[in-house]
């Protein structure tokens, strides 16, 4: 059983790296099949995309209120359409551009989207059935190795519903797409707290229960992420390997005190 475990880990991180690879390769080809900035796409189909298995968990796991939920997919409508009438802002400054340096227009046909909707419709399967064959793996090798269940739902389960957007990220900066990686950050979990929030409140038809636990440590903690990451991308538009350093010592702290039970 260990062994196909670990078989089923290393090959989860061989598919997730070929699929956020495939991903990329796909989100830039529509950025520039569309005209428009690479951050859109990975605000929006990069972000919605691997963000599947958080919406998956939540809708299984569904026991707020409706109304409430309602609300909230209301708020990712409305943030979708900005976004939408942002991409035509975008492809009008980049129609400009063109006019101004006297660059022709590139031609797209059929061949190009097709290539372009195939490498990411693949890309997003290979990221998502890479990070389901790793927590598999990983939950039977911390299991055989006695690892309790609230451990591994706060460490491993925790990190793997988050495998997706960490490979397609990685995989982005990798290729000197920084726009992508930040939007795919951003949007997943603006896609996360308004989309697979409101939905699971939907599906239940008692709301979602949110623990004590929750409200007095963790969505503190996320507040305050949230907050200090503003200044970070603020300047000079770029986050450095010392603050990508520095959030990933806070997060290591954040565990560390969510498994020593702190917070509820």
């Amino acid at each position: 059983m260990t062994a196909l475990s670990l078989l089923a880990l290393l090959g989860g991180f061989a598919l997730l790296a070929l699929g956020a690879e495939l991903l990329v390769r796909g989100a830039v080809s529509l950025a520039q099949l569309a005209r428009i900035p690479p951050a859109l796409v990975g605000l929006t189909v990069v972000a919605f995309g691997t963000s599947v298995p958080e919406l998956a968990v939540c809708l299984d796991a569904a026991a707020v209120s409706r109304v409430q939920g309602a609300f909230l997919l209301l708020g990712l409508f409305a943030w979708c359409f900005f976004e939408l009438v942002g991409a035509q802002a975008g492809r009008q400054i980049v129609r400009r551009t063109e006019q101004i340096r006297h660059v022709r227009p590139q031609q797209i046909g059929a061949k190009a989207i097709a290539i372009a909707l195939s490498s990411t419709a693949l890309g997003l399967l290979g990221v998502l059935g890479g990070a389901s064959f790793a927590v598999t793996g990983a939950t039977r090798i911390a299991r055989a190795f006695g690892m309790s269940d609230t451990v591994i739902g706060l460490t491993i389960l925790a990190i793997g519903t988050a495998l997706p957007e960490l490979a397609t990220s990685v995989a982005a900066a990798f290729r000197g797409q920084g726009e992508l990686a930040v939007g795919n950050v951003i949007g997943s979990n603006l896609f996360n707290l308004l989309g697979v929030l409101g939905a699971a409140a939907l599906a239940s038809p008692t709301g979602v229960p949110v623990v004590h636990s929750a409200l007095v440590f963790d969505l503190p903690v996320m507040l305050f992420g949230t907050i200090i990451c503003v200044p970070i991308l603020r300047s000079e538009r770029t986050v450095s390997r010392a603050e990508g350093g520095a959030l990933l010592v806070g997060y290591a702290a954040y565990l560390a005190l969510r498994l020593q039970g702190i917070g509820g």
